[in-house]
C-alpha cells in the first residue's frame, strides 16, 4: 500500500536533538548493557516498545516520552538495554510529532 504524500516521517535537526536529550535522560540512572539487533536482548528477554504519535509540539512529545519512560522504569533496576535508541519524527499530515524507542531494563545476567 502506498503512503499518502506528507505521511512520511521527517527527522529534523530538532527531532535529532530531542532524541539525544531523551537518551541522556533515560541513561542517567542505569548502567548501559550490550545492545542486540534481534528481538531478544542478551538476557534472553524481549524488549519493550515505548511509542506514540499525535503531539502538536516537539516539546510535548519529549515530555510525554520522559513520562512514558519513567512509568516503565519505575521499580526497575539493573541495566538498560537499547534495541532502538529514542527517535522523534515530525509527520506533516496531520502536523504532529511522535517518538519511538525499544528497550529493556533488567537485572538478569547475560544468557550465553
Amino acid at each position: 500500500m502506498a503512503r499518502a504524500a506528507g505521511n512520511i516521517p521527517e527527522y529534523t535537526p530538532e527531532c535529532a536533538q530531542a532524541a539525544i536529550e531523551l537518551r541522556a535522560y533515560c541513561e542517567t540512572n542505569f548502567t548501559i548493557g550490550e545492545s542486540t539487533s534481534c528481538r531478544k536482548s542478551v538476557t534472553g528477554e524481549s524488549y519493550r516498545e515505548l511509542c506514540t504519535t499525535g503531539f502538536l509540539t516537539l516539546a510535548g512529545a519529549l515530555e510525554q516520552a520522559k513520562l512514558h519512560f519513567d512509568e516503565y522504569a519505575r521499580n526497575r533496576s539493573g541495566a538498560l538495554y537499547w534495541r532502538i535508541v529514542p527517535e522523534f519524527a515530525y509527520i506533516q499530515r496531520p502536523n504532529t510529532y511522535g517518538y519511538y524507542m525499544r528497550l529493556l531494563i533488567s537485572v538478569k545476567p547475560r544468557k550465553d
